[in-house]
Order: C-alpha cells, then sequence, then structure tokens
C-alpha cells in the first residue's frame, strides 16, 4: 500500500512545485515579453520621432540658407542698383549734357567751316570714351543683376575668340587695328560660355580703344595642366596706358577720374567679376610703352 502512494507523494512533492513554477515563469516570461515588446515599440517610435525632427531641422535649416541667399542677393541687387545711378546721372548724364551744348554752340554760332570741322574733330575723342564708357556700363550692369550663377561646360576656346572678333571687326578697322589668334588646336575651358563670349567682348573692346592707330590686338592660348593660359597681346601706340593701368589695381569703381578712366574701371570691374565667377584670373602686364599683355586664366 505503501508502494502504491509513493508514486502520488513523488507527483505532489516534487513534480506538482516543478510544474507550478514552471507555469509561474512562463507567466513571468509572457509578461517580461509583453513588456520588452512595448519598450521596442517605444523606442521605435522615439526612433522614428527623431528621425522627423532632423528632417525638419534640415528643412528649416535649408530654409534659413536659401532665406539668407536671397537677402544677401537683394542687398547685392539694392548696392548695384545706387551704383548704377550714380554712374547714369553723374558720370553719363553730366558729359551727355555738355556734349549736347556744345554741339548747340556750334550750330548756332556762324564759324567758317574749317574752324567748324576742326571742333568736331575735337569732339570725336569724347563721344569715343561716352560710347565706350555706356557700353561697360551695359555689361556691367547686365552682370550684376543676373541671378543665376555661373554654368560652367566645356566649350572650344577658338571659336569664343572668333566671335568677338568677328563682332567688333568694324571697330577695329575704324581704328586700323590689326585683330589676329592663336589658339592651340583642341583647346577647352571649362566656363559659362555667355560669360566668357561677354569677358572677351569686353577685353577686346577696351583694348581697341586703348590702342591709337596702326596697332594690333592678337590672342595666343595654350594649354598650361589644368590651366588655359590666355594673353590678350597689345602691341602699339597707347596714349592712356597709365590710366588703363591704374584703374585696373582699383578694387571698385571710381567716379573720380576722367571719361576714359570712369570707362576703363567699369569694363575691369566685369572683367574681374566673370573671371573670379568662373574660378580663373585675370592680370595685366607691361612689358614696355607700346607693348602690354592682359594674362587670362581659366580651368580647362
Amino acid at each position: 500500500m505503501v508502494l502504491l502512494h509513493c508514486p502520488v507523494i513523488i507527483i505532489v512533492r516534487i513534480v506538482l512545485p516543478l510544474v507550478v513554477v514552471g507555469i509561474v515563469l512562463l507567466i513571468y516570461l509572457s509578461k517580461k515579453d509583453r513588456q520588452n515588446n512595448a519598450l521596442l515599440q517605444k523606442q521605435q517610435h522615439l526612433v522614428e520621432r527623431k528621425a522627423e525632427i532632423l528632417q525638419q531641422y534640415k528643412e528649416l535649416e535649408e530654409k534659413m540658407q536659401s532665406t539668407l541667399k536671397e537677402h544677401e542677393e537683394l542687398k547685392l541687387a539694392h548696392c548695384t542698383k545706387t551704383q548704377l545711378f550714380q554712374v547714369i546721372s553723374g558720370d553719363v548724364g553730366t558729359p551727355l549734357i555738355a556734349l549736347k551744348n556744345k554741339l548747340n554752340v556750334l550750330l548756332s554760332e556762324n564759324i567758317e567751316e574749317a574752324k567748324f570741322k576742326a571742333e568736331v574733330l575735337e569732339l570725336s575723342p569724347i563721344v569715343s570714351d561716352m560710347s565706350l564708357l555706356l557700353e561697360n556700363l551695359l555689361q556691367w550692369s547686365k552682370y550684376e543683376a543676373q541671378v543665376q550663377r555661373p554654368n560652367p561646360q566645356h566649350n572650344e576656346l577658338s571659336a569664343l575668340v572668333q566671335e568677338a572678333t568677328t563682332s567688333l571687326k568694324f571697330a577695329a578697322a575704324e581704328k586700323r587695328v590689326t585683330l589676329g589668334s592663336t589658339i592651340e588646336d583642341g583647346l577647352q575651358i571649362y566656363a559659362d560660355s555667355d560669360m566668357i563670349k561677354a569677358l572677351l567682348k569686353a577685353v577686346l573692346q577696351n583694348a581697341i580703344s586703348l590702342l591709337a592707330k596702326e596697332s594690333t590686338v592678337a590672342f595666343v592660348a595654350v594649354r598650361q595642366d589644368a590651366q588655359a593660359e590666355i594673353q590678350v597681346q597689345l602691341r602699339g601706340e597707347m596714349p592712356l596706358l597709365e590710366l588703363f593701368l591704374q584703374t585696373f589695381s582699383d578694387t571698385e569703381y571710381n567716379s573720380n577720374q576722367s571719361d576714359a578712366g570712369k570707362s576703363f574701371s567699369l569694363g575691369w570691374m566685369f572683367c574681374k567679376s566673370v573671371v573670379a565667377d568662373n574660378k580663373g584670373t585675370i592680370d595685366v602686364n607691361k612689358i614696355a610703352a607700346n607693348t602690354v599683355d592682359i594674362l587670362i586664366q581659366l580651368p580647362v
């Protein structure tokens, strides 16, 4: 009888407690698992929330940068407008009025034909200076007013030079200035084509204005490492050379000078801006009184 009760006693005293402990352990582990799942879900929610906050911060930072950029562009536009009005009102308006008054006097007075022709010839350089000033003012104001930044592409330099010389061949012929070019075969520059076209035209136009009659302007360009080295070689008499060099060294437009000086100053401002925006350099090298090189470097 005792033997029959042994299995029951074993079950009651040993197995049953183990079963109870197992059940309790399962309940605990199940509860713990639910708590872990809840914690993981909470952590996942926090991670997602953090990502949302970071995205919002990034968007806010981009908006702030965009706002600052627009603010700088507005400041630049305002500065350009103020300077433009200053040039137009004083540096352009005053000489035009004086020129008009002079012409009115010539037309109203009864003077001999020879004297009239002599007076008109004296007005010719004034008109030339004014013409160059207006052209440089137009190029500079158009460039400063634009919002878009350079769009660099690979361009055949010879084609850009050819376009510049063709556009000014009549102005050169009028002063009997010979234009030429020697460009390394296949030489390309990595820059904004429209900006470089305007740059080469401005450099050439100011060079023609600087030179006396029976002179030459030649474009010579070769590749040096990662740069295209462009020399604009001016050969001939240059009565305003020192003024030309002085205005190149100016860091900003200088209105306290002659009409020719104002023209050169605006021209250099435009050229320096274009070259800098296309990651290049520009300089002037006076070799002799009748020998000057304008040196331009642009990426290839």
